[in-house]
């Protein structure tokens, strides 16, 4: 296509992979790249004739897969393959369904889907226990897409270029798209395609697992719903057209963050919050029928899949919900099992108000356990579910959730709540949608300028919504943080005396970091370096004099090499506020002309750390 642009490379996936985007000469290579192999659109006979480049063709691959029903669809049918990657908004392939609603048909991406498919496949691979499928490039594309009346859409195009995945549904039929009769049939050919894909399954499974193979997909999709189910992360539709056989996220056109764990349905005919285990019942069965069908191998039944599905998930559930609390293993039993058991009371019961996003029921307000922590609710009944959760946190762990004057100190308990039950209203559909539109609209004007507003808008985003660190050592306790490329740094506080550390983790490649514009030598800064994963994740722990979260820090790391680390994208209090004098009554998006302009201006990459502070817009 003529008028094709990279607008974002993904440099934390890309250092992973051995290639500095930083350096400028590797990255106009890269972009190139890119797309000579990827900046391409199947015709669909309404483009002019400034629309494409050249008069030659580009050769991509759609991949067969199949569904639980059947499918009318062949496979991908806006997504095509060459080597290890994939592009995803190319137009319809020739596995397009026709039998199927406008939005499946034409193909296209919106260059805003793209972008909100990159932030949450970022934020999702680096949480969730078995990670999800990342984005590595957004290419804009200046075309648009008439509807079924001939009128064009305006929003911009793009593709999304991803690497590479099976998913389960690659061992499934399509029995429903094409006719059968002969050996070239699209139907006797799928039925060849899903035989092979089993055979190579069996392998795949003997190779990385010593488990069965549909045994450990069951056990990690399960983990994965479960622990969206307690960080409120909800991706909408867990089919096997959107998974991996890993385990791991793809797709994230219905991804959302809830700003509760209420039963919330985002996908009409699909299951909701809290109930999305059961559709894995399906997937379990689907699969379970066509390995016994086709493979040499002994694998479990439907019913036995989803049974370990369910287990896994309650469990993933029970760990990771007591973790929002800093509450592990290692805490006392009483402890574990009495909030264990409190926790999920109040799981129940919020799952007991219905909440249907796709009507647009999302505006109204409802209660969630941060407010009345931070005492944004006032007034509440001492029997509102979120007073018995509390009362039973008090009890149990009074030094951190009992009366302000026993509170006073840094809590790894009280500090962790507050910082994971703290809503992502970024990631909230509706505001997530509006961001990227402003991105994609308003910065149109100035072409040049337009990937660093794209990379900085991903970066802003990412860094605000980010709420777990894996390698984060226990004593230390986020008060803020910072993520831009490849490098996060995360201000934090030790647990009792409260000193404060920078901890830094940056994607290195060939012994170089890039940490906020600078290039620095690992070696040159090993006497701070706690480690050095594979892959070249580097993780370096500093003692600092004070955390000034409201503006940039200068430090000096080894002679000579000086980083300005920016000021914190976000901050998270860690004392719980009793007896407050003030309360959110503004519902899901309180002051709507106020928040439109703070979306506006992150957009722009202007929103400051405190505009989207505790829930509301200030």
């Amino acid at each position: 296509m003529a008028k094709a642009r990279v607008v974002w490379i993904n440099a934390r996936w890309f250092a992973r992979h051995g290639i500095d985007t930083a350096a400028d000469d590797a990255r106009r290579e890269l972009e190139q790249e890119l797309l000579d192999a990827f900046a391409v659109s199947v015709p669909r006979g309404n483009e002019g004739d400034e629309f494409f480049a050249t008069d030659g063709d580009s050769t991509l691959r759609a991949d067969r897969y199949g569904s639980p029903g059947g499918a009318n669809h062949g496979g991908s049918g806006r997504c095509g393959m060459r080597g290890f990657f994939n592009a995803k908004g190319i137009g319809p392939t020739p596995l397009a369904a026709t039998s199927t609603d406008w939005y499946h048909q034409h193909g296209c991406m919106w260059l805003e889907e793209a972008i909100r498919e990159a932030i949450l496949g970022e934020v999702a691979n680096a949480e969730f226990p078995h990670g999800a499928v990342p984005a590595v490039a957004i290419i804009s594309v200046d075309g648009r897409v008439s509807d079924r009346l001939g009128m064009r859409v305006e929003d911009r195009r793009g593709i999304l270029v991803r690497p590479n995945f099976v998913r389960p549904a690659h061992l499934e039929r399509a029995f429903l798209f094409g006719h059968g009769g002969d050996e070239e049939s699209p139907q006797y050919l799928d039925a060849v395609r899903t035989r092979e894909a089993i055979a190579w399954f069996d392998e795949h499974a003997t190779i990385r697992e010593s488990a069965p193979g549909l045994v450990n997909l069951c056990s990690r999709l399960g983990e994965q719903v479960g622990f969206g189910w307690a960080h409120r992360l909800f991706h909408g539709a867990y089919v096997s057209g959107n998974m991996t056989i890993d385990g791991e996220l793809a797709d994230f056109g219905s991804f959302r963050a809830l700003p509760s764990w209420h039963a919330a349905k985002v996908v009409d005919g699909a299951y909701p919050f809290g109930k999305d285990v059961y559709a894995l019942d399906t997937v379990t069965r689907s699969l379970a029928f066509y390995l016994r069908k086709f493979s040499l191998r002994q694998h479990p039944s439907g019913s036995a899949g989803f049974d370990i599905a369910l287990t896994a998930a309650k469990s993933a559930f029970r760990r990771e919900a007591l973790a929002l609390f800093g509450i592990t293993e290692d805490t006392e039993s009483s402890v574990v099992n009495r909030v264990g058991e409190a926790i999920n009371d109040y799981f129940v019961r919020q799952q007991r108000t219905f909440v249907n996003y796709f009507k647009g029921d999302h505006r109204e307000r409802r209660p969630w356990l941060y407010e009345a922590l931070i005492g944004l609710i006032r007034g509440a009944s001492a029997d509102s579910d979120e007073a018995v959760l509390i009362d039973v946190l008090a009890a149990m762990l009074p030094a951190s959730f009992g009366a302000k004057e026993d509170a006073s100190t840094l809590s790894r308990y009280r500090a962790a709540a507050l910082r994971t039950l703290k809503p992502r209203q970024l990631l909230y559909r509706e505001n997530l949608q509006r961001l990227c539109q402003y991105a994609t609209r308003d910065v149109m004007a100035d072409q040049a300028q337009f990937g660093e507003s794209v990379e900085r808008l991903i970066d802003g985003v990412v860094g605000r919504t980010r709420r777990l660190w894996p390698q984060l050592p226990a004593d230390l306790l986020i008060v803020g943080q910072v993520v831009q490329g490849s490098a996060a740094a995360l201000y934090c506080r030790t647990e009792g005396n409260g000193s404060s550390v920078l901890w830094i983790e940056a994607q290195g490649v060939d012994g170089v970091v890039n940490l906020f514009g600078s290039r620095v030598d690992v070696g040159a800064i090993a006497h701070h370096q706690i480690s050095m994963a594979e892959g070249g994740l580097g993780r370096w722990r500093l003692a600092v004099d004070d955390l000034p979260l409201g503006k940039s820090l200068a430090l000096t790391l080894a002679e000579g090499i000086v980083v300005c680390f920016p000021r914190a994208q976000i901050t998270y209090r860690t004392v719980a506020a009793v007896g407050a004098t003030r309360r959110n009554d503004g519902g899901f998006m309180s002051r709507r002309t106020t928040h439109d302009r703070a979306v506006a201006d992150l957009a722009r990459g202007e929103l400051s750390s405190r505009s989207f502070e505790d829930g509301v817009v200030t």
